[in-house]
């Protein structure tokens, strides 16, 4: 690991405390703030098969996605995530054009892992960035998990996420999948942590995290 990157994604995760009701304006802003101060990667919102409501971060399609995103800021990209929970028809989802979100991230259930598979296959084909997101690490043994890394490094995504879904991991299992993580995915693929904060363990769950792969990265 040779270099840390943020990826905020206020405007999707956010959403669960207002029904993701920002307003438009709110909407614009908190993307031009983020846009302002750096953050190499914007999570726009929930791409959902429903009707579209400028006031909401849940969006029908990677055009009015786009919309929102107008002028791209070099060096910074914008996502959207796509949920196993709330299927969004992979017919719906555009070819890739620069006006679009350069990356999906899609949210997935061990149970259906063969599914999830092929959805992030058909994700990479339309051309994106792909950033797989398994829901829930905690029920993955290091044995499931580094088969997990395994078989989704064929697929060559951008990235492969440690979801702690409910906040329920402890420092010293964080580090262990990271760790994992580490081993079995290809160089190339980047490793990241998606917390929540349920047990007050996320940040110091991210400095273990830090930390633990750059021992790692260095010893030697």
């Amino acid at each position: 690991m040779n270099r840390i990157q943020i990826l905020d994604c206020t405007l999707r995760d956010g959403g669960y405390a207002n029904n993701w009701e920002f307003g438009f304006e709110a909407i614009q802003s908190i993307r031009s703030a983020l846009d302002e101060i750096g953050v190499e990667f914007i999570e726009l919102g929930f791409l959902r098969d429903e009707e579209y409501n400028r006031d909401r971060s849940v969006f029908d399609s990677v055009e009015t996605m786009g919309e929102l995103i107008g002028t791209k800021k070099a060096g910074t990209m914008y996502c959207g995530l796509v949920e196993m929970a709330n299927y969004f028809p992979i017919e719906k989802l555009k070819v890739y054009s620069p006006e679009k979100p350069e990356a999906i991230r899609y949210s997935f259930w061990k149970r259906l892992m063969d599914d999830a598979y092929d959805y992030c296959r058909k994700i990479k084909e339309k051309g994106y960035k792909l950033c797989c997101q398994p829901t829930r690490v905690e029920q993955y043994t290091e044995k499931d998990f580094a088969e997990l890394c395994k078989r989704f490094s064929e697929l060559e995504p951008y990235g492969l996420y440690i979801v702690d879904t409910f906040g329920l991991l402890r420092k010293d299992d964080l580090v262990r999948y990271a760790q994992i993580g580490h081993e079995y995915l290809n160089p190339e693929i980047v490793l990241g942590y998606h917390a929540h904060d349920n047990l007050g363990q996320a940040f110091g769950n991210a400095c273990a995290f830090i930390a633990g792969l750059w021992r790692k990265n260095h010893s030697n």
